[in-house]
């Protein structure tokens, strides 16, 4: 069996360590509120900000989490310094809500999952989740004092919280300045065993891993500290699990007339059976009427097997905010 060319991801970004060290240590975070709230109170999410050096463009780019993730680990704290530093912008993460393993935050339950949301996961649809985390960034982009024109980021479930979270940004008088995508997940239907046994069976993940600066693997936690995370959240990652096994992406998008010309990046691997192509070209389709889109394919399916762990390298992030900045 061939295995893809990993060094098309290898990274490229900033060397300057020193500067990367300070980024990560001057990263600022908040418990944001989302605007839902439970029987009992408001929900709050963490969310973080991490600033250049130097900056080389005033759009702040929004790294929607991916699934069972929290962003105040320190691999994630390098990954958006990494970003940052790499790209000159500004970069928010803000936690999913019910995902928050690190918080020593003594009311834990401000940050589950509400009813709403949930009933709103079970039929498949990001929207409710979406909204939480874009209220989130946008509280944050206040008391931050960053603007609130955005660069949507996000990769696999992340690329599902963009659907979700796209019309809150202009209902709440924002902007998108740019929007990628790479491997969309809920383009079509699939039970969440077979989802499960899609992700497992990837046999190119540490290959791609590789392909990051050493800075990352020092901070990177293990195999067995990712499953007690997970676990540790199990009820909220077991909804996000059945949702993203859901064909509603298209859904969630409703209208998408105020992306007229922004630059929209779409990325897949070619031999990736988390986003077939079939699925992943009915989004093209649907960003084709209105927006600026370029597609890009990474390898194929015998030859040069690119796979869905690829979103696990910091480059192809880095590369993403590039592409619809030299569209801007």
């Amino acid at each position: 069996m061939n295995t893809p060319n990993f060094e098309e991801f290898r990274y490229k970004g900033s060397d300057d360590w020193a500067a990367i060290n300070r980024l990560v240590r001057d990263r600022k975070s908040l418990f944001a509120p989302t605007g839902d709230s439970s029987d009992i109170c408001d929900q709050k999410v963490s969310t973080f900000l991490t600033s250049p050096s130097q900056f080389r463009s005033d759009s702040t780019v929004v790294r929607l989490t991916e699934f069972s993730d929290d962003n105040r680990r320190a691999s994630g704290a390098v990954f958006d310094a990494l970003i940052a530093e790499s790209t000159g912008c500004n970069v928010i993460a803000a936690n999913l809500p019910g995902v928050d393993f690190y918080s020593k935050q003594s009311d834990q339950g401000s940050q589950e999952l509400t009813r709403s949301q949930i009933e709103d996961l079970r039929k498949g649809s990001f929207l409710k989740v979406g909204a939480a985390v874009m209220n989130a960034v946008y509280y944050a982009s206040s008391e931050f004092g960053v603007k609130s024109n955005y660069i949507l980021l996000g990769s696999s479930m992340g690329a599902s919280l963009i659907a979700g979270a796209a019309n809150t940004i202009v209902s709440r008088g924002g902007s998108i300045t740019g929007l990628t995508m790479a491997e969309p997940l809920n383009v079509v239907d699939r039970s969440v065993p077979k989802l499960a046994r899609q992700f497992v069976i990837q046999p190119t993940v540490a290959g791609y891993s590789a392909m990051n600066p050493q800075i990352l693997h020092d901070v990177s936690g293990s195999f067995q500290q990712d499953v007690v995370r997970t676990l540790s959240d199990f009820k909220a990652n077991s909804e996000y699990a059945g949702a993203i096994g859901r064909n509603a992406l298209l859904t969630d998008l409703e209208q998408i007339d105020y992306l007229e010309d922004v630059p929209v990046y779409l990325t897949r691997g070619g031999a990736s059976a988390l986003c077939p192509e079939d699925g992943f070209n009915a989004i093209i389709n649907k960003f084709k009427q209105v927006a600026n889109v370029e597609v890009k394919t990474f390898g194929d399916e015998k030859l040069n097997p690119h796979d869905h762990p690829y979103c696990l390298t910091v480059q192809s992030f880095i590369d993403a905010v590039d592409n619809v900045l030299s569209r801007s």
